[in-house]
Parts: structure tokens; sequence; C-alpha cells
């Protein structure tokens, strides 16, 4: 299982016909101190291939301030139809967009995303975190 790609972005939405739009994707963002961003998405890609989705596998996604201490989680487990029946080695995809709103900025410096499953981390993202 991987995380081929994470981001932080403005607005995350998908079409009916499964595309996926991004706008306003950033690494740094400049706040007053303890306020919240109108409007911010995480948004990462889960893969894996059909021998790791044989079984429900639950992945997790984190928001940690610069001193480690957590202000978000996200847990699920990705299921997906007729794995057995697909062949070895299909590869399986997932977005998942989480909403961040109220999430207060409080603290200037590294906040980071983290992106656990598999009994490990998979990736991790930083979004830098300037105080006005």
């Amino acid at each position: 299982m991987e995380i081929p790609f994470a981001m932080f972005a403005d607005h995350v939405s998908t079409t009916n016909d499964g595309k996926l739009n991004i706008l306003g994707v950033f690494e740094t963002v400049k706040v007053s101190a303890g306020s919240a961003l109108a409007q911010c998405f995480l948004l990462y890609r889960v893969e894996a291939n059909r021998e790791e989705l044989l079984n429900p596998q639950a992945v997790a996604a984190s928001v940690h301030k610069p001193d480690g201490t957590e202000v978000m989680r996200f847990e699920t487990s990705l299921m997906f139809g007729n794995v057995s029946g697909s062949p070895a080695g299909t590869v399986f995809r997932a977005n998942v967009a989480l909403c961040l709103q109220g999430v207060r900025f409080d603290i200037a410096g590294e906040w980071k995303a983290r992106f656990m499953g598999g009994g490990g981390e998979l990736a991790q993202i930083t979004l830098l975190v300037e105080l006005r």
C-alpha cells in the first residue's frame, strides 16, 4: 500500500465521471494566531494491490502541530468491490479529501500530515505555518 501523492489545497471536488478537481495547492500559509483557514482540504491518494486488499486495510491520516501534538485524525478501512475476482497484481486507487475547516493554526512552524497503513507510516507532508 502506498500514498503516491498528498497535498493541502483550497478546494477539492470530483465530477460525475470521476475527474478530480484540485484548486489552490499550497505548502505555506500565513494566518492570524489561533485562526482557522476559511477553507482547507487535505487530499491524498491511496493505492493498494489486489493481494493487499483481500482483507480490509486500515488507513489513517493525522495532522500534527510542530511540537508533535495531534490536532486531527481520520481513520477508514479500504474495501473495494470484487477484489478477489480481479487478476493478480491489479492496483486499486482511492482519492480521499478531508476538510480541515476548524483546525486552528496557533503555532508557527512545520505542521505535518502523516499517513499510516499496513503497520507503518506510508507518507508525510509538511505545511509551513507563518503567523501574522
